[in-house]
Parts: C-alpha cells; structure tokens; sequence
C-alpha cells in the first residue's frame, strides 16, 4: 500500500496543527484539517472540515478515513476546565471508531515546579489550575490506550516560537514585531534563568514521528529541543540575528499579578511564572534515542523566525508620525493616551492611597502610607523609562482633530475635578471629594474606550463610578474618606498597568515599517557585525 494515500486528520489550524500539516506535506501525505470555522489558509490541495471538536458525531465524520489523527486543539486560557476536556473525549472518540492511531500535542504544565531535568518519568504534581486540566487529559489519554479503546501517544513540548507560532509563541507577536521596529522587549520572568524552548517546526516533525512508529503508542515523548539557554542568551540572538542592539527587560512579577486583578487572562498566565523564575530544562534523550535528534539549532530556528515576520511585514515605510485620516490617527492616539493617561492615573493613585490610608489615623499607618506611595511612584518611573518613544504625538489632519477632541475632554474632566470638591465641601460632605473626582475620571476613561478603543478603560470607567458610589450608601466620614481613596487608588494602579501593558501588545499601526533599523555604529558605517560565536548571519546597512 502506498503510505502517501494514508489520511492524516489535524484537529486545530492553530501553530502547532499548522505545523504538523506542513511536516505532512513535506512528506507528501494526504492531509485533512479540521476547525470550527471551515476554513483556513491552506494549500488548495488540503482538505478543510468545519466541525466541532467537542461532539462525538462530528469528531466522528471528521476521522472516517483517517490512518493517523492528530489533536492539536486549544482554547482560550481562561476556558480551559471548561472546553478542553470534552474536545479531547470526543477526539479520543473519533480516532477509535476510525481505528486511527492518536498523536496528541501536549505541554509540561502537568508536571508542576520541578528541580532538576525534566523527564518523562517524572510524576505529575500540578499546582495551577491549567496544570491540572493538563495532568486529567493526559491520563485519561493513556488509561484509554491501556483499555483498548484506542491507539495513543503524545509528543510533549516547551515554551515554543517560530513562523507561523504568531500570538501563541513565546518570542511572537508580543516579541518580534516590536523587536524589528527597533524597539526593546519585555518578557516573563527571570532573564538569567535556564529555560527549553521549541521550535515549532520541530515540533510538528515529532508529532508525525510519533504517529509513524507504532513504537510510540502508549507513551509519553519530550520532542527534542536544542540546547538550553538562559531567556537573555535566547534574546541576544535574536537581536543579533536581526542585526539590532540588544534591548530586553524583565516584567515585575508584581506587575503581572497586579495586571492579572483587571485581566482574567493575564491572571492566568500569572499562575504559570514559577516556569521563568527557576531553571526549567527539558529532557528528551527518550526521544532522540528512539527517533534520532531532530532539534533545529536555535540560531537557525531564529533565522527562519525573523525571514517569516520579515516576509510579512509592510511593504510600505511611511511614517506613523503623519497618519492621513481616521483609521490611522485612531491607533497612534490610543497609543499615547494609553502612556500618558496611565502616568497620570499612577500619579493620582499616589495621592489618594496615600489620603485614604492616613485618612483614620496619621501615627499608625504612615509606614503603610509611605509605602503604598512608593509603590505607585515607582510603577510610574519603571513606565515611563519601559514606554519612552512608544507613542508618538500623530500628526495630521485626522490626528490634529482627534488632539484637539482628547484636549477638550482632558480640560473639562480636570475643571470638573476642581469645581466638584468645592461644592460636596461647601454641602458639608468632605468625606465626598476623593469619590466626586474619581466619577469625572470614570466618565473620561469611558469616553476614551468609546473614542479609541483604549485597552482596560471600560472595566475601570464603570468601577470609578460605581464604586464611590457603593461606598456613599454604606459609609460617612472619616471611613469613607478612607475606603474610597484606596479603593480609587488599586483601581487605578490597575487601569494604569493595563494600559502600559497594551503598548507591547497593539498592533502597529497601518503604513508602519518594521523592517530593522540596523542600530549598531559598524553595521551602519557599511561593516558587517562580527560574530561572537557560532555562525551569525551578516548584517548589512539599508
């Protein structure tokens, strides 16, 4: 029988199904994705299903045929408990009514902390939320196998990056783009601290090792990565193999946590930080020693990263300094209401944890007050240094019109914040003042969200405004004083950190150039960037 005619069935056209599909083509395998949508950017020659991957009958009709399937399927971060168990029992489900063999895409997170090398021995000790879900799926995978429901194994993979990983690699969309713009980067965790990475190419070749050798089935498989580096050496060679200066920080952990109180998703990625604050290597000579060493050294891994962001990138190199009509000022000005809006709102938080913490008694709480002042000073600092040069002022007729919009709104909220004391003190209710100003910011931010789409000012619009509000009915005097001001204040640390976040994650306005600005003094007098080890690629002025 020729192998060639075999179906191979993916569930999931996200980066790593995708991935696979292109090690099957390589091969020259007769390829089936399947999605909800139906649809997918695919070769004419790929069939594409539109199914649901969590019923049965359509896991089911998606298999028929198929020698291999493959369940490469995701879901958001916070929906994990909720969708992933029953697509993957359905897909289970699917492969074994079409006697198919069963490859399974998984991470590490059932493993929990570790210490030491990380192998597939190691017995699961979860302590997230989403490391439990993992550890669950993946036994009930295995006790299937065992029970001759169906034939299974799965690959399982490390943080991974590569063309086509987009927002879901760990040096993607958050990474690169701005990297190529000549523009530092911030990520998770410790720099210094070992970490395995994968290739996503690398990981779609073992998935479709594993689904090739029946040897597989019934085990778990760490895919082979190259040697581990720290995120930094991993970092430098990116910069370096985009021929820039390296530029790179670390996001606070407190940050992140504080992010995580506004954003269920950034929550759920603070669970999992303990992998970026120790050493976190991967072990995969099972792999290599059944299957041979597939691991693309990360130097080239990163090339072929950055051609891909390369090809895909603007052709046009108009500056954002000019846009010419709405849809271009938009961004820009979201953008720079997103920095400074959110200095200003640190600045605020400032003040008033520091009134509403002093506002019951100056003795005992003023180290508590000095250090929540800090706190909210030195976020400030830390986001104004980390947003320098991110928001340019626009220009232009569209962009001019939307100043002079965001001037008037900005002037009318900060009379208002003066007059409104004034009155709530002249009624006798001085307790009122911290509350009556935080509504003018509310109404200002839920202005910004309607005019430009500014990233968190909903959720803290409607808080400033309900909240004092709450308050009021419940508390008088010196208490509420005292409750409003802090609660005005976490509410704005955390609008404020939202905003300072999105400056990494907005896509670059339309018409921006992201091709590299070659940074270093000998690449621009015309000299190639000698390399410090390894073979580097040229870099050469443009």
């Amino acid at each position: 029988m020729n192998s060639n005619n075999e179906l191979h069935v993916v569930f999931g056209t996200g980066a790593v199904g995708m991935a696979v599909m292109r090690e099957l083509l390589n091969q020259g395998k007769r390829v089936r994705m399947v999605n909800r949508s139906g649809t997918a950017s695919v070769p004419e020659y790929v069939e594409v299903v539109k199914a649901n991957a969590a019923d049965p009958a359509h896991t089911r009709d998606a298999c028929r045929g198929a020698t291999v399937v493959y369940n490469c399927v995701n879901a958001p971060y916070t929906d994990w408990a909720e969708l992933l168990p029953p697509m993957h029992t359905a897909i289970i489900h699917g492969a074994a009514v079409a006697d198919a063999k069963l490859v399974v895409a998984e991470n590490l997170y059932m493993y929990g902390p570790v210490s030491g090398s990380i192998t597939e021995e190691r017995p699961f000790q979860p302590t997230t939320r989403k490391g439990r879900v993992r550890a669950k799926l993946s036994e009930d995978l295995m006790a299937a196998h065992r029970a001759g429901i169906v034939r299974a194994t799965s690959g399982r993979a490390s943080d991974f990056y590569g063309p086509g990983a987009g927002a879901q690699g760990i040096f993607g969309d958050r990474i690169v783009p701005s990297m190529l713009a000549g523009r530092g980067v911030s990520v998770l965790g410790k720099l210094d601290m070992p970490h395995s990475y994968t290739y996503i190419e690398d990981f779609g070749k073992g998935l479709v090792i594993l689904g090739a050798h029946d040897e597989a089935l019934g085990q778990s498989w760490h895919i082979p990565n190259a040697p581990t580096l720290t995120t930094r050496q991993m970092l430098t060679l990116f910069f370096e193999e985009a021929c820039l200066a390296p530029k790179m920080s670390s996001v606070p952990d407190l940050v992140v946590r504080m992010l995580g109180l506004f954003k269920p998703v950034v929550r759920e990625v603070a669970e999992m930080l303990y992998e970026f604050n120790e050493p976190f290597v991967v072990e995969s000579s099972k792999f290599v020693q059944a299957f041979g060493d597939i691991a693309t050294t990360h130097r080239d891994a990163i090339r072929q990263t950055l051609e891909w962001y390369r090809s895909r990138a603007p052709a046009t190199t108009a500056s954002p300094m000019a846009p010419s009509d709405l849809s271009l000022a938009r961004p820009a000005w979201r953008r720079r209401v997103a920095r400074i809006g959110s200095l200003f709102q640190l600045g605020f938080a400032a003040l008033w944890l520091g009134r509403g913490t002093l506002a019951t008694g100056w003795t005992e709480r003023l180290p508590l007050a000095l250090t929540l002042v800090t706190g909210a000073v030195a976020l400030g600092v830390w986001g104004e240094a980390k947003t320098r040069h991110l928001a340019p002022k626009p220009t232009g007729l569209a962009g001019r019109r939307l100043e002079r919009e965001v001037t008037i709104a900005s002037v009318l909220q900060l009379a208002a914040s003066f007059v409104l004391p004034v009155v709530v003190s002249a009624l006798g209710r001085p307790d009122l003042i911290v509350g009556a100003v935080s509504m003018t910011i509310g109404i200002l931010l839920l202005w910004f969200r309607v005019k430009l789409r500014t990233s968190g000012h909903l959720v803290a619009g409607i808080l400033l405004l309900a909240v004092p509000v709450g308050l009021g009915l419940v508390l008088t005097g010196n208490p509420l004083a005292a409750a409003t001001g802090v609660a005005m204040g976490v509410i704005l640390v955390g609008s404020a950190l939202v905003g300072l976040s999105s400056l990494n994650t907005q896509t670059l306005e339309p018409g921006r150039s992201v091709r590299p600005r070659l940074q270093w003094e000998n690449a621009q007098n015309g000299q190639a960037q000698p390399a410090a080890s390894g073979a580097r690629s040229t870099c050469f002025p443009g």
